[in-house]
């Protein structure tokens, strides 16, 4: 009986460890920025892959407007993105961009990189999920890319943003 109950605790044990992150992990926040940009982009001018939790990204969605930072030491790159007429972003494509403060009836692209931004004047947003907490009004989860071009510049930058709270 004692050689019964020795053999399965080991068993049990592996079991428990197993278990463990798999009951975690759609609790456990996970952010992540790729931007890839093409000679002559602007403002960004690096491709880089930011994901947590070995770089910060921060995503946030206020005044109907899905922002995210994100930070790797010496690299940093923030991204607005916004539905036309400020209204929520909702799943789908969104074809034509422009500057809010001119254009309020097209979605934006903002792209920030070291202190240098525009509102892209070419480009587009895919969103293909976005979820809110309805008991809290927070973003609780968010899969989407867009793509920007800034004026006088030659290049695309290409982005894909994930989240999960």
């Amino acid at each position: 009986m004692i050689g019964r109950v020795i053999a399965a605790l080991p068993v049990a044990a592996a079991v428990a460890v197993l278990a463990v992150p798999t009951a975690f992990a759609d609790t456990t926040p996970v952010s992540s920025l790729d931007f890839t940009a093409e000679p002559g982009s602007f403002p960004a001018k690096t491709s880089v892959h930011w994901a947590e939790p070995d770089q910060e990204v921060l995503i946030s969605d206020r005044q109907n407007t899905i922002r995210v930072v994100a930070d790797a030491g010496f690299a940093n790159v923030a991204v607005e993105l916004r539905g036309p007429n400020a209204a929520p972003l909702q799943a789908g494509t969104y074809d034509t961009v422009g500057d809010p403060r001119s254009h309020p009836e097209l979605a934006s692209v903002l792209v920030i990189s070291d202190g240098l931004g525009c509102y892209a004047e070419q480009g587009g947003i895919t969103v293909d999920r976005i979820e809110v907490d309805p008991s809290t009004g927070l973003l609780a989860a968010f899969d989407g890319s867009f793509d920007q071009r800034c004026p006088g510049s030659t290049g695309t930058g290409h982005g894909e943003i994930h989240f999960r709270r």
